[in-house]
């Protein structure tokens, strides 16, 4: 068995969480995600029949 991820008590270690750079990578996806909300909120008025007349 490989012994590199268990912890002094012979217990595989979990996930802890994000942490060091990837925090940045996680608050880019949900400014992405923000962005496309608010994008796709703009398409009502794009797409107005009256805007078409």
């Amino acid at each position: 068995m490989n012994n590199r991820h268990m912890n002094s008590d012979g217990e595989l270690s979990g996930i802890s969480g994000l942490g060091g750079w990837l925090i940045l990578i996680q608050i880019s996806l949900w400014l992405a995600l923000v962005f496309l909300i608010s994008d796709v909120s703009q398409v009502n008025v794009i797409m107005d029949p009256a805007r078409w007349k």
